[in-house]
């Protein structure tokens, strides 16, 4: 289905009781494909209701910021994204190349909420987010330069301090440190009472590891999983997941477009990078039901007991919109 984006939030914002936010990762290169979709973006969000908050999905920085005052912090996103509205996101590989202390601990801007392993509850919307350090589950992404797999910090409850040493994150011990990240996703979804349930990450559910999240998704009625880590745009629907289906949507599209695209525009990141678009197909199930390049964004609608989502380009086309049920 594609529309202008006006008559999409025309649609979207029928009911007055609904819930709008955005959703996408992988964004911060500084690039024109970059500023292109953040432009989209602030237009967006200037229409009332739109953009009542905004979901991260890591990557926020490409091997960076290393402190709370690096000049990264207005040129790449106090400048480029003028939005009123609330920023919620966690850590992505390439984040870990800089300094994730440093993007929990920047206050300089109201709108950023940056940490590792948390939950948001947005009451007025009855939804739950669950925010999840996917790259501990990616033992290829935990190597020096990124970080290592201390089992006490799995948790992210402890000072972030207590990451230095450990146990070292291996394809033997990254297991059982994703295991200690299952037991506080499984807990914390059994404790969570509101209608929407959703999880985010950077990586996608195929990624190393990660599948071994999907049992847990499932279980506990999660009707979303959001992550980018693959720059473009997707959709697939885990039909066989008991006791419901699982939406998985992939907005990794924050400053990538399509790989011909990556290469011809300045300061885009070449071929060669291992995360460029690409299909994801979630095991035994059927192909995605949408599957696009960027630059993009995703919006979702809660309204009552159906969701709307919409992955919108930067030129404010509608790519593809889907619903589907609490």
């Amino acid at each position: 289905m594609r529309a202008t984006w006006a008559t999409l939030l025309l649609a979207l914002r029928s009911v007055g009781a609904s819930y709008s936010f955005l959703t996408w990762g992988d964004y911060g290169t500084g690039s024109a494909l970059q500023k292109d979709n953040a432009a989209q973006i602030n237009a967006w969000c200037k229409t009332p209701g739109a953009c009542s908050m905004v979901v991260g999905l890591a990557d926020n920085f490409y091997n960076g910021p290393l402190s709370t005052s690096d000049p990264r912090w207005v040129t790449q996103f106090q400048n480029m994204y003028t939005f009123d509205a609330p920023f919620y996101t966690s850590m992505g590989n390439h984040d870990y190349a800089g300094s994730v202390e440093a993007q929990e601990a920047f206050t300089g801007d109201a709108r950023w909420h940056a940490r590792m392993n948390y939950t948001l509850t947005v009451p007025e919307a009855d939804l739950t987010i669950v925010f999840i350090d996917s790259p501990r589950a990616c033992p290829s992404y935990m190597t020096a330069p990124y970080g290592d797999c201390n089992i006490n910090c799995m948790l992210q409850l402890a000072n972030i301090s207590s990451r230095g040493g450990g146990v070292s994150c291996t394809a033997a011990t990254a297991v059982p440190c994703w295991e200690s990240h299952l037991a506080w996703l499984n807990a914390t979804l059994a404790a969570a009472t509101t209608k929407w349930k959703f999880v985010a990450g950077h990586h996608p559910i195929t990624d190393e590891h990660m599948p071994l999240m999907a049992p847990s998704l499932g279980a506990h009625g999660v009707q979303a999983y959001l992550a980018g880590h693959v720059h473009n745009l997707q959709h697939a629907v885990a039909t066989k997941s008991t006791p419901k289906p699982v939406n998985y949507f992939i907005s990794g599209a924050g400053a990538f477009g399509s790989v011909a695209e990556l290469q011809a525009a300045a300061g885009g990141l070449g071929s060669g990078r291992t995360h460029l678009p690409r299909s994801v197909t979630l095991p035994g199930e059927a192909a995605p039901a949408f599957e696009g390049n960027g630059p993009g964004f995703l919006s979702i609608t809660l309204d009552g007991d159906t969701a709307r989502a919409a992955f919108v380009l930067y030129n404010g086309t509608v790519a593809y919109s889907t619903k589907f049920s609490a």
